[in-house]
């Protein structure tokens, strides 16, 4: 009966060490949202997210089902430019990806900030107001 009671609590106190050391890890992947969009101008801008830059996970936008309205030609791309939102100092670009239905990576951020990014061109054209994006799919990654 001693006997089983030590293996009992061997095991116990080796779980409890394994469940600590695991809750300890760091995440892999800091976050991530989806979502669609549907006819969109040129100019509109994706819901800000917190990245506290707690990993090394790439700041990547994905589009999947892309269509555009307003141009016979159909969907060609989205300019995508990514916005760091510096609380009081001015919003700082991060620099524009031309998405063709696909995947636009920004690399790992260098500091924990909000961030947003703006359709700026569809299909090249910055100023053309006819011009409306739909998306079926938009996943975020950062």
């Amino acid at each position: 009966m001693i006997k089983f009671s030590r293996r009992a609590a061997a095991a116990v106190s080796g779980g409890v060490i394994v469940a600590t050391v695991f809750a300890a890890s760091p995440a892999f992947a800091e976050g991530s949202w989806s979502s669609k969009l549907t006819g969109v101008a040129i100019g509109k801008n994706s819901r800000s997210w917190q990245d506290s830059h707690k990993d090394r996970v790439r700041t990547a936008t994905t589009f999947a089902g892309c269509r555009i309205s307003g141009n016979l030609n159909g969907f060609k791309s989205a300019s995508v430019r990514l916005i760091d939102e510096r609380g009081w100092l001015p919003d700082k670009s991060m620099g524009t990806k031309v998405n063709k239905c696909g995947r636009s990576d920004w690399g790992v951020m260098t500091r924990p900030d909000r961030y947003h990014w703006t359709i700026w061109a569809l299909n090249g054209a910055s100023h053309e107001p006819t011009l409306r994006l739909s998306v079926s799919t938009v996943r975020q990654a950062y």
